[in-house]
Parts: C-alpha cells; structure tokens; sequence
C-alpha cells in the first residue's frame, strides 16, 4: 500500500525472476552495471501538492573497506548529500559525510558506526 510506482516494478520483477528464472527487463539494474555501479537506488514520493518526486542514490566500493554513496533529491528540497564510510572492523564503520545545497554544505558530520549482523 505504501510502495512506490518504480518500487512495485523492482519487486515484480524479483518475483518473476524467481519463479521463472528470467531476469526480464529491469532498467535500474541495467543502468547500474552500465555504471559500474554497486548501489543505485531510485525512489519515488508525493509531494505535500501532489507532484511526484524523486531520490536518487549511488554508491561505488571504492576499494574492499571504502564505500561512497552520494544522494540527491530531485523535485523536493531534499538537499544534497555524500558519504565515505571505512570499514575498521567487520562490525565497526567510520562515516564522514556531508549534506547541503550543492556548493554550499552546510552539514557536515563524521560518525562511528557499530552492527552486529544476526
């Protein structure tokens, strides 16, 4: 009830692959591997008038403990935002981002981050 238009498709496209097999026509993917990517995420909502908007998210592996994503909203005032994180340990994470308008961050940040995966 609460997935987007470009959400429903992944999903249609993840079930029809499991049941057949066949991966079909999935345009996020294909845009990914394209860019050598590892990560695109594209994601839609309305907006308080009505108007549908987007976020965009890319990330690349930088190297096997470097990982950086940049993410933009597009159509709302979601502002900006990038970060690097370094895995220390395979459960400790060091994250230094940045988010604001494009040219003039504002917030900047730097985050040690620990998971426990179960």
């Amino acid at each position: 009830e609460q997935m987007s238009v470009i959400q429903a498709v992944q999903l249609a496209s993840v079930v029809n692959r499991l049941r057949t097999g066949e991966t079909g026509l999935d345009l996020i993917a294909a845009t990914r591997d394209e860019l050598a990517l590892d990560s695109l995420v594209v994601d839609t909502k309305s907006t308080s008038s009505g108007d549908v908007a987007f976020n965009i998210s890319a990330g690349k592996y930088v190297n096997e403990n470097l990982y950086l994503e940049v993410e933009q909203g597009v159509g709302t005032d979601q502002d900006f935002r990038s970060s690097l994180q370094y895995e220390l340990t395979p459960r400790t994470y060091l994250e230094v981002y940045t988010q604001g308008e494009f040219g003039s961050f504002n917030n900047n940040g730097l985050e040690l981050n620990w998971s426990v995966d179960y």
